[in-house]
This record gives structure tokens, C-alpha cells and sequence, in this order.
């Protein structure tokens, strides 16, 4: 029997730290840097889930977690914290010690987002070799991003365009190169 699917991490970050569509998290944007989307500079607003996925905190940081950490037990050790404690949880306190630089540490197939809010900075990220993927929109004042494209479409105030370079790869049989999605303007990390 398959286990049963993840459901898809979303959320809309934007500067004003306003909540986005469904309660889901919303902070500012600073880029993209070695397949990470690293957030800086506004407010993490969160409820207990997004489309089931629980929120983990420790302290003043939150996180989402969709997939599966293989070492969580050995990193929750290196914490000082349960080898059976959450996940999400065990990220969070990594996140909240060692910032940005813990992800070097996890191994796995999964996406997350995590913010501190003392330090008012977050990251959304996936695992080392994209096994899962994450799709993101950046307006210059808005990411949004979700594990899924077509979330992420149903989360745009439009559909975008047909990316014609991609599709020109797509129909000749060829990967799309870095980044590319099919859409004009979406982005996968």
C-alpha cells in the first residue's frame, strides 16, 4: 500500500507581513542564492497548519515541513533534544542556533519554510538534490510558493503565460534548463 501523499506546502511572503491567501505565512523577500529562497526583513504570520501540514515552533521560530528528514533522530540528538521529538520541531531549534547554515545538515526528500521572528528572517528551502520540488512566483514585492504548481497557480491573482522557451524544450523532448517551468515568471527551486 503507497503512503499517503503530503499535502502541498503554500504561502504567499510579502513586505507588508500581511497573512496570505487561506492564513497561510506571509514574509518579506530577498532572493534567491544556491537553490535557497532566503527571506529577510518582515513579519511571520502563521496559523497551526497550512492544508494540514502542522506549524513547529521553538521559541520565536516557526517552521513548515512537508516530506521527510532521513537523520531528524541525529540531528535531534546533536540539539540536546529527544531523538523522537517533531520533526518541524527539531528543525525549528537547528534553525534557531545555527540559521541558514543548518541545512547543510539535513538529509532528506523535502521543502520547508522558517522564521525567526526575533531576527525577523527566514528561509523556504528544499532538499540537496530536489527530490522535492518548490515553485515560487517573485514580484519584486511578493513571493509566493508552493510544493505544487498547480497550488501555486490557483494562489496567482492570474495564470501566467505559456514560457515559450519552455515549451519549445518540453515538445523536443529535452529538459527544461535550471529553473524553468512551463510559466512565464514561475520558478522552481
Amino acid at each position: 500500500m503507497a503512503a499517503p501523499a503530503s499535502p502541498p506546502l503554500i504561502g504567499i511572503f510579502n513586505a507588508r507581513g500581511d497573512v496570505g491567501h487561506g492564513g497561510v505565512p506571509a514574509l518579506g523577500r530577498d532572493g534567491v542564492a544556491s537553490g535557497r529562497a532566503i527571506v529577510d526583513g518582515a513579519l511571520f504570520a502563521g496559523r497551526h497548519s497550512a492544508e494540514g501540514l502542522p506549524v513547529s515552533r521553538a521559541g520565536p521560530v516557526w517552521c513548515l515541513l512537508e516530506g521527510t528528514v532521513y537523520n531528524i533522530a541525529e540531528l535531534a540528538d546533536d540539539l540536546g533534544l529527544a531523538t523522537n521529538a517533531e520533526p518541524g520541531a527539531v528543525i525549528a531549534h537547528a534553525y534557531r542556533r545555527r540559521g541558514a547554515a543548518m541545512l547543510d545538515d539535513l538529509r532528506g526528500a523535502f521543502a520547508l519554510v522558517a522564521w525567526n521572528g526575533d531576527e525577523q528572517a527566514g528561509i523556504v528551502a528544499v532538499d540537496q538534490l530536489g527530490v522535492r520540488s518548490l515553485h515560487f512566483v517573485d514580484t519584486g514585492r511578493t513571493l509566493s510558493f508552493s510544493t505544487e504548481i498547480h497550488t501555486l497557480l490557483q494562489l496567482l491573482p492570474r495564470r501566467p503565460a505559456p514560457a515559450h522557451i519552455a515549451v519549445i524544450h518540453t515538445l523536443s523532448g529535452s529538459p527544461l534548463p535550471g529553473d524553468m517551468t512551463l510559466f512565464e515568471g514561475v520558478r522552481r527551486l
